[in-house]
């Protein structure tokens, strides 16, 4: 009786965390709304790589002060996440907006679930379908509330941009969640500096090979307009984001995605006044709940090194083991000197 109070009493606590978690999505979400139109109408005619530079500039610099000593070797692959999740992800996204309007943009990214779950199944050799379903009824959902045939003729230049955008957002996901888990990151600020370092090391390697910038911020407002989206969307929004879905299923990571689609709509009507069709914004939201609950998989991959966020309380005799497991991998880890530090 006494276990399964215990027990109880676990479950309870798990499902309060990952709805923590959860607010860290929403939020992240809310503030990636906000941007399309800002990105549009003030940074655009950018040099897009110049644009992608400063931003994640100022977001390494935002999270300077919270750089810990980790070992080199972890150093190194946190910022090959960060460099492919946001520095490839943002040169791309930033230079869509050269052919692409701001809905179509929005539009776009709406296969990002479609590549979290399919590269999240290949590389952790899932085997429940759960993922793949919610990722595609999320992408319903997002095109539900924005489609419309007449006015979207994207640019194919724009449309293979987007994609190469959305893939490196996911890869990056996935790869972060597989390393959080299998170095025992606890304190994701620490871990954030390098990837914000290694994110601004991608766009300021292409500028330098390239000879320079082709163009730069003018006006105020273009340099107020980049700072607010540095510290705030890419800052503090990315931030949110990768210790939000660090922490749930790949299911409702890959349908979270999809959420700052209806949120942006939204977000037009309540600030902007812009006109809204009610019954497809309210569609958009069922499927996007429906999503979420099929993605709130208890299950996840059994692969050695990456528990699940999820998972239930262990017995007693599965703790003693993965205490073992942790102390081999301490063991392995101190032979190749890759020490790591989770403060």
């Amino acid at each position: 009786m006494m276990a399964r109070d215990i027990r109880g009493i676990h479950l309870n606590s798990d499902s309060a965390t990952r709805a923590s978690f959860m607010v860290f999505l929403v939020g992240s979400s809310l503030l990636w709304s906000l941007s399309f139109g800002l990105i549009k109408t003030q940074v655009a005619d950018l040099d897009p790589i110049v644009v992608a530079a400063i931003r994640l500039c100022l977001s390494a610099l935002a999270f300077a002060p919270l750089l810990r000593g980790f070992a080199p070797c972890l150093a190194v692959e946190l910022m090959a996440i960060g460099a492919v999740q946001f520095g490839l992800m943002y040169c791309a996204y930033i230079a869509s907006f050269r052919s692409l309007a701001a809905h179509q943009i929005a539009l776009l990214t709406i296969t990002t679930p479609i590549f979290v779950s399919l590269i999240d199944l290949g590389v952790n050799q899932r085997r429940s379908m759960a993922p793949i379903v919610a990722a595609i009824i999320a992408v319903i959902g997002g095109l539900v509330v924005v489609y419309n045939p007449k006015a979207f003729q994207p640019a194919l230049a724009g449309l293979a941009l987007m994609q190469i955008s959305n893939l490196c957002f996911a890869a990056g996901q996935v790869w972060y969640r597989q390393v959080k888990a299998r170095r025992r990151i606890k304190r994701d600020a620490a871990a954030f500096g390098w990837l914000y370092i290694g994110a601004s090391l991608a766009p300021l390697a292409f500028l330098t090979w390239r000879g320079g910038p082709a163009s730069m911020p003018a006006t105020t407002a273009q340099w107020a307009s980049l700072a607010y989206l540095g510290l705030i969307p890419s800052a503090l929004g990315f931030f949110l984001w990768n210790k939000g879905v660090s922490r749930v299923t790949t299911g409702v990571a890959a349908a979270m995605n999809n959420l700052k689609i209806p949120g942006a709509v939204l977000l037009a009507w309540l600030l902007f006044g812009e006109t809204i069709n009610g019954r497809r914004l309210v569609a958009s939201a069922l499927l996007l709940g429906l999503a979420l609950w099929i993605g709130r998989e208890r299950r996840e991959s059994r692969h050695p090194g990456l528990p699940s966020p999820t998972n239930e309380a262990p017995k007693t005799r599965e703790r003693i083991s993965n205490q073992g497991n942790a102390s081999a991998l301490a063991y392995n880890s101190t032979k190749r000197g890759c020490i790591v530090s989770s403060t």
